[in-house]
């Protein structure tokens, strides 16, 4: 299957935002799109396609200097209104996030992070496993010009599944609906299919009861098997609709309700 010119292009801009960042690579790790896709390639008939790059950065591992926003400037990325985003000059966003919990109760938005610039990166919930649940993988480009391999810490399937149904229930129950997007629910079935619903569960299960994020896993599977229960289940309609026709209906509305069942 032909890889979308906006996924090469994502991928080209993750690997120049990590050798902007090499001295900081030990605190990064790749979540979004980009990580749910090096472990699950396949999963939809739909091809996988992102247009960013995300990265959740781990204060503890995080050197306090050279500053990430000066180091960014210099090779002309572009802050955005929002703390933590950033357009690189080829016009691909690049989001830096610190899960929040690992930070101070200071700002809603921004990450205090000592040593560098208050919106350099924005604080997230849902990444808190990212940071437990990771291992490294070789992440290379997708263009065959592009000969660069970088080592690079990826979250996990499980800390992938929490980090995806937080930011559905986060867009679905907030006033401004506009941010809903169908890719994050066909994301969601995309690792549930691929990376085994079962295995992830057991995988939750454990951190749940060996980290201090039970309340997080908890909840958070809790909501995600009701919500897809219901028979005009949001999550349920987003994964239809991400499809876009590719299957039939029936077919992703049963695999949704099926594997979320298994991560209990």
């Amino acid at each position: 299957m032909d890889i979308p010119s906006e996924y090469i292009a994502a991928r080209r801009t993750l690997l120049d935002t990590l050798e902007i960042l090499e001295p900081h690579r030990d605190a990064l790790i790749l979540v979004g799109a980009q990580a749910v896709y090096l472990h699950a390639p396949a999963g939809l008939a739909a091809p996988a396609y992102t247009t960013d790059a995300d990265l959740a950065i781990s204060p503890d591992l995080l050197a306090t200097e050279p500053e990430i926003a000066a180091l960014l400037a210099e090779h002309g990325y572009v802050p955005t209104l929002d703390p933590g985003g950033w357009d690189s000059p080829h016009d691909v966003h690049v989001d830096l996030m610190v899960p929040d919990a690992a930070v101070a109760n200071r700002s809603r938005r921004r990450a205090s992070l000592p040593g560098h610039h208050s919106k350099a990166a924005r604080r997230v919930a849902g990444l808190e496993l990212a940071l437990l649940d990771n291992s490294e993988h070789i992440i290379s480009s997708l263009d065959a010009s592009d000969t660069r391999q970088v080592a690079l810490k990826v979250a996990g399937p499980s800390a992938l599944v929490i980090a995806k149904a937080v930011k559905l229930r986060e867009r679905l129950e907030a006033a401004d609906r506009s941010r809903v997007i169908a890719k994050d629910a066909g994301d969601l079935l995309r690792l549930l299919r691929m990376c085994d619903a079962t295995a992830i569960g057991a995988r939750l299960g454990d951190l749940a009861r060996t980290t201090p994020h039970a309340e997080l896993i908890t909840s958070t599977v809790t909501w995600l098997a009701a919500e897809v229960r219901g028979r005009d289940s949001q999550v349920v309609t987003l994964a239809v609709a991400a499809a876009g026709g590719s299957e039939r209906d029936r077919d992703v509305a049963r695999s949704m309700r099926d594997l979320v069942t298994r991560l209990n």
